[in-house]
């Protein structure tokens, strides 16, 4: 920065400059505190996304455990819907059949396909 000088009518040169300089730090600095807000939204919906999109596997594997087990599934869990889906066209094995366990969980989805005791508790 350069030393303002005053004049011989006392007003002082460069008083000007400095100012301009600070208006568009000011201006500079709001900018990127707006990226930087706007980045940490889209990861905050990126990892509520992804987080959902874990607990609709989760529940899914739940879903498919209990059916392995005999146990009867909950069709709905919290802010989760599971449906199950019988495939016939697939060959059952042994005392087995297949089953497609779909999940929707706060506007995530995850399937899971798995072979299921043919005289299960319920079926889909």
């Amino acid at each position: 920065m350069r030393p303002t000088r005053q004049t011989s009518n006392g007003s002082c040169r460069g008083a000007g400059f400095i100012l301009l300089d600070a208006i568009g730090a000011l201006i500079l600095l709001t900018a990127l505190v707006s990226a930087l807000a706007a980045s940490s939204y889209q990861q905050h919906r990126a990892l509520a996304a992804l987080d959902a999109g874990q607990a609709a596997l989760r529940l899914a594997e739940r879903t498919m455990t209990d059916l392995q087990h005999g146990r009867p599934p909950a069709t709905r869990v919290g802010a989760g819907r599971v449906r199950l889906v019988s495939l016939p066209q697939a060959a059952p094995v042994g005392g087995w059949r297949w089953v497609r366990v779909e999940v929707s969980y706060e506007g995530s989805g995850a399937s899971l396909t798995g072979l299921v005791p043919r005289k299960g508790p319920r079926s889909p």
